[in-house]
């Protein structure tokens, strides 16, 4: 009987740490995805030297942007928005004060894909924030997900030059 309890403890300890492992492998998986689509977009941004500034007589400059934005996001195997979430007038743990004092404004509030992107004025420019989310999906909970935030550098208004 001494065995028996020996080897239900510790395949109970096996058992906890394959968890533990899987757990790890799984949320570093998806923490890459979402900081590469994060950086992506950051990358775009900044050599587009703005979010939509490349089609001035475009109706709505941010469409054709998006697209191209949405097809990187495609390349990457990145989640499509199927429950339809929308952002939020602020990124995720920023205060609403500090929010309004920052003059950010919500660029892409609805697209195929769940990212969000910011727009903040400063003195010397603009610079923008970028909202993407990893996601666990574990059967009989609802989908977890965690916001990555991430800013472009500054990009610096030059007209008046």
């Amino acid at each position: 009987m001494k065995e028996a309890f020996g080897n239900t403890a510790i395949t109970t300890i096996v058992i906890t740490f394959m968890a533990i492992l899987i757990l790890i492998l799984a949320s570093s998986s998806s923490y890459s995805k979402a900081s590469k689509v994060r950086n992506r977009i950051i990358e775009m941004i900044e050599n587009n030297q703005g979010y939509g500034s490349d089609c001035k007589a475009c109706v709505n400059p941010w469409d054709t942007f998006r697209d191209d934005v949405e097809k990187e996001l495609a390349n990457y195997g990145y989640r499509i928005n199927t429950q339809n979430n929308k952002c939020g007038e602020c990124p995720k743990g920023m205060s609403e004060e500090s929010c309004r004092n920052s003059g950010a404004k919500l660029i892409d509030n609805f697209t195929k894909y769940q990212y969000c992107v910011y727009e903040f004025h400063t003195v010397k420019g603009v610079y923008y924030g970028v909202e993407t989310y990893m996601y666990f999906d574990i059967p009989l909970v609802e989908n977890i997900k965690f916001a990555i935030y991430g800013e472009t550098k500054t990009l610096y208004d030059l007209s008046e030059f």
